[in-house]
């Protein structure tokens, strides 16, 4: 972890190792040092070895996201667009959009997540980028077409997610659409309030350490959205745009989709 709550892979010794790795041993590193991390590789190995089941994992991490883009965000994109993935992670749905894009960008916390998705999923149009004040300033203000933000905000308090709706209106040309996934109402999941009331010693070490997941209220939501400068905000189930179960818990939840308010 970096300094960041919630900063999985952001240690700088995750950049220098893939740096002065031979490039040909870079691929299958970066695929295990994202195995350090909550955010990626969940599923079973199956008695696989760890390296097929790394590759395995990153195969069914495209094949998601490629689904992601297909119902989501391919009815959306506008011919010679520029898009933004706020928070990209490994780059497996970055790439994806970068194909289909004039130009992408890809912001997220971790320096070590962005080292790795800049070995597993280069593009030439597809530019990597820290999401502190350095690295938005490369983004021109008022140039993106579509925004997209995928198992992201369900980690983000609320304070941290306005901060980042702001950042991305601010981004988004004059009518740009911001498409967000978010965790609403489910019992499986705990609020921010209730995570923050568990001051057990376990509570506070998971909530400072680990990957803590919030649920929203709808109302509540919405009304971020609107304070962030959003219009047209609505809540759509993802699993409403394709009809079909999926074994990616993203299905199950939540998209929002909001215009950029002028």
């Amino acid at each position: 972890m970096g300094r960041a709550p919630q900063s999985f892979l952001d240690a700088r010794w995750i950049t220098h190792l893939l740096g002065w790795a031979p490039e040909a041993a870079r691929p299958g590193l970066a695929r295990r040092l994202l195995a350090l991390s909550p955010h990626y590789f969940t599923s079973p190995r199956n008695g696989r070895s760890r390296g097929a089941f790394l590759a395995d994992e990153c195969r069914r991490m495209a094949t998601s996201r490629q689904r992601i883009f297909d119902a989501l965000i391919a009815p959306r994109l506008p011919a010679n667009a520029v898009v933004l993935d706020y928070g990209c992670g490994a780059g497996f749905l970055a790439a994806i959009a970068a194909r289909h894009a004039a130009r992408a960008y890809a912001v997220d916390l971790s320096r070590g997540a962005l080292a790795c998705a800049g070995v597993l999923n280069e593009a030439a149009n597809l530019r990597y980028l820290r999401a502190n004040a350095r690295g938005l300033a490369e983004i021109p203000e008022g140039s993106v077409d579509l925004a997209f933000s995928i198992a992201v905000a369900q980690h983000l308090p609320d304070g941290v997610l306005s901060s980042v709706l702001a950042t991305v209106r601010s981004k988004l040309k004059a009518g740009g659409l911001l498409l967000c996934h978010l965790q609403l109402e489910d019992a499986a999941w705990r609020t921010e309030e209730e995570w923050r009331a568990d001051q057990s010693a376990t509570g506070r070490l998971k909530f400072r350490y680990g990957l803590h997941c919030f649920r929203r209220d709808p109302a509540d939501t919405l009304r971020l959205f609107a304070d962030a400068g959003f219009a047209d905000v609505t809540l759509v189930p993802m699993a409403s745009l394709t009809g079909a179960p999926d074994e990616d818990d993203v299905w199950r939840q939540h998209v929002a989709v909001a215009r950029r308010r002028d």
